[in-house]
């Protein structure tokens, strides 16, 4: 029915196997859907699991009498990537049947035969009307990043803090993530998009496929509606639903009067705060901050593990102790940006601590609330 390079083949598969549900009840939302394009020398991958559809776009020469098929996605990906460089052909097993049954992969000497699907029971999402919006795919990729890392895991009930929350400003996109212990914030530039575009909650599965598939340059186009976002990247469109919730009115939760500040060197104090984290366990998370005579003191103690301490040159006067879990500050000081950043507090009714970059836009920023130290 169709024949395509090994490449081609297998980036198609590779991408589309990100919406493939591993463990499901419906049989055929573990296959991935071949069909036509509206570009004769390109066929069209579809996967999805009802809640994202990812369709990929790839060079092929297909026949005349082409059909569209399901075919299982893992088993496929296994084959193509074990087959060598070069050509592989995808054919109809038996010509004669009345419908198409099994089709089989040829490739040099190697040949498998593999179970068909019909068409027509494969679900797909209904395509999106909204009006595309045309972001920096870079500075995009990177305020997910930089945000997605202060989601609340999957194990959380709270449905609406398992994603990103993107919304617009006045003058520019917000993306947002909270556990409630911490909280991440990075603004990125409003482009063309209309001063009353929805304020939505993406998805951690989806948020996850736009950071691997978003590029480092280069732009992307969105589409976004109350339920859903789609994503167009180069010759891959990726639909996802969103998290039908209503997002914290995460501006209370950022204390005002945090105007005690130190500067730091990032690297050198994510350094000294994992290094001090080797001596706690599940049960021990707390670490304590004494800002004193221009060094930050990281201490932290386990019954049965021992203790620890490191000290940082800042920049600052400050004299205070402070209580944090050490993972939430390692993980803040990994995705900050710049090679130095600020750190605020307030008094003791404030309970926050509060990271910026000078890298970043005004509003970017980390707080992680306090805890006993």
């Amino acid at each position: 029915m169709f024949t395509a390079e090994k490449s081609a083949l297998l980036s198609a598969l590779e991408t589309a196997n990100s919406a493939v549900e591993r463990r499901n009840t419906i049989p055929i939302l573990a296959n991935v859907l071949f069909e036509r394009a509206g570009d004769p020398d390109r066929l069209t991958l579809r996967a999805t699991d009802l809640d994202i559809e990812i369709v990929v776009s790839f060079a092929a020469d297909a026949a005349e009498g082409f059909e569209p098929f399901t075919v299982s996605a893992s088993m496929l990906l296994s084959i193509v990537k074990s087959l060598p460089d070069g050509a592989i052909t995808i054919a109809n097993a038996d010509a004669k049947a009345n419908a198409l049954q099994d089709i089989t992969v040829k490739s040099g000497r190697s040949k498998f035969r593999l179970p068909v699907l019909p068409d027509e029971d494969f679900p797909t999402l209904p395509e999106m009307t909204a009006k595309p919006i045309t972001v920096d795919a870079q500075p995009f990729r990177q305020a997910l990043v930089e945000t997605a890392f202060a989601m609340a895991p999957a194990k959380d009930t709270r449905d609406y803090l398992k994603g990103v929350y993107l919304h617009r400003r006045k003058n520019d996109i917000a993306l947002v993530a909270t556990t409630g212990h911490y909280l991440s914030v990075r603004v990125i530039d409003a482009f063309d998009s209309p001063k009353d575009l929805p304020g939505v909650i993406i998805s951690d599965k989806m948020v996850g496929i736009l950071v691997k598939a978003l590029p480092e340059t280069g732009t992307v186009s969105l589409r976004l509606d109350e339920r859903r976002i789609s994503a167009v990247i180069g010759n891959r469109t990726i639909t996802a639903k969103l998290v039908g919730a209503t997002y914290p009115d995460y501006p209370r939760m950022i204390a005002s009067g945090l105007d005690d500040a130190v500067t730091v060197e990032r690297k050198k104090l994510l350094e000294a705060t994992k290094r001090v984290g080797l001596v706690l366990t599940a049960m021990s998370k707390a670490a304590s901050l004494t800002f004193s005579n221009g060094l930050l003191t990281i201490e932290a103690a386990d019954r049965e593990a021992g203790d620890a301490s490191e000290e940082v040159e800042i920049e600052g006067e400050i004299e205070k102790r402070l209580g944090v879990n050490q993972q939430y500050l390692a993980a803040a000081l990994d995705h900050i940006p710049g090679a130095r950043i600020a750190i605020n507090t307030g008094d003791a009714a404030s309970q926050q601590l509060r990271l910026t970059s000078p890298d970043g836009h005004d509003d970017d920023l980390i707080i992680i609330m306090l805890m006993r130290g």
